[in-house]
């Protein structure tokens, strides 16, 4: 295949800018001439950061409005490279950060409108995207959104991080790197664009793609890594047999209370549409190194559509407690004038296991955990 963008220099010795009206001209032509099967497209995302937003203020007005609309140029005429390829009956697929505010401009809508188009979110931990910190070599969580016409590409990329390992944040210069794809998620890209082609009868027969990257299942310095706990709190590592344990308690608790019960994943895509809610683990020491107390607890990750007004949170606020225990200190002991002991006494009860027991009002489906053997 080819590549055009800014780091690819065009037969004339300049980049492939896409603000430049003969580079489009001349890319365009070239995606409906050679017509690859896939077009993969990754438009600056300077313009639509959030991270970026802190900058704004501090920029003259007139540059702000020239860097975005440079980017929005970019990213326009990306999205009709894509028009063109679903057009064409072939693939594309679009990624960008899954915050980036470029999913809510007019283009991209209108892209989420055709038919079999999908749009996942991805953590790029999962693909062993690594960068290295104060604290050492890490993996990068960088949550990221696909956008394609091709299922089985969307299916091997709808990957969400477990937990269980630490992150690096991407500030002072990592997010520039983190812009090349790890090997692992280019073989991902790869299976799932072969297991389109069968599914379209592009492809006939086996086929077999080996493995191209250091993060496979066969690297023993990937899973060693990815064996690795991490304290969601403290962010301190913990002990993985430990961690092990607790989420072995915490399943079996979620069997002896009947939270859920398995289903074949196509009733849930038959029903909603749309693939089952990922789950992670949140691990905590609530002890201390001498005496650890681990607790593992499955959350699903579903995004806040709202605020309702009939819910709220049965935890008090840490002010409420602050609130009493001054009263505790300060009333609560010696006498009162009338040479009485106040009768003031607090009582921490710490429910150990909670659970919702109410059937949802709607069909809720999550992945289940690799620690779900029953």
């Amino acid at each position: 295949g080819w590549s055009l963008d800014l780091t690819t220099l065009d037969s004339d010795g300049k980049p492939w800018d896409f603000n430049d009206p003969q580079k489009r001209s001349k890319a365009l032509k070239r995606v409906f001439t050679e017509r690859s099967l896939l077009l993969i497209g990754s438009p600056m995302c300077s313009s639509f950061s959030r991270l970026q937003n802190l900058n704004w203020g501090r920029m003259d007005p007139e540059e702000v409005e020239r860097v975005k609309s440079y980017g929005r140029k970019h990213l326009r005429f990306a999205c009709k490279l894509y028009a063109l390829q679903h057009e064409l009956d072939l693939y594309f697929l679009h990624e960008h950060p899954a915050s980036a505010r470029s999913w809510e401009e007019p283009c991209v809508k209108k892209l989420m409108e055709l038919t079999k188009v999908t749009r996942v979110v991805s953590d790029m931990c999962v693909y062993g995207m690594e960068q290295e910190d104060t604290g050492g070599r890490a993996l990068v969580k960088k949550p990221t959104a696909f956008m394609t016409n091709a299922p089985e590409i969307a299916a091997r990329l709808g990957q969400r991080c477990v937990g269980g390992h630490r992150h690096i944040t991407l500030v002072g210069g990592r997010a520039k790197r983190a812009e090349i794809y790890p090997d692992q998620l280019c073989r991902e890209i790869l299976l799932g664009l072969v297991d389109q082609m069968r599914v379209d009868g592009r492809l006939l027969g086996g086929g077999c793609l080996g493995s191209v990257g250091p993060c496979d299942e066969d690297n023993s310095e990937f899973q060693e890594n990815m064996a690795r706990y991490w304290d969601d709190v403290s962010g301190k590592e913990l002990d993985p047999e430990k961690v092990r344990e607790a989420r072995v308690e915490e399943m079996k608790e979620f069997v002896k209370h009947t939270v859920y019960e398995k289903v074949p994943i196509a009733q849930c895509w038959s029903r909603t549409g749309k693939k089952p809610i990922g789950v992670r683990w949140v691990d905590i020491n609530k002890g201390d190194q001498r005496n650890p107390k681990y607790r593992s607890r499955l959350v699903a990750m579903e995004f806040n559509v709202g605020k309702r007004e009939d819910l709220f949170a049965a935890t008090p606020p840490v002010e409420a407690k602050k609130l009493l225990m001054s009263l505790a200190m300060t009333e609560g002991f010696g006498y009162d004038r009338q040479g009485r002991t106040p009768d003031l006494k607090l009582d921490f009860i710490d429910v150990r296991r909670a659970f919702f027991h109410a059937p949802c009002r709607r069909e809720v489906y999550v992945e289940l955990p690799a620690e779900d053997n029953e």
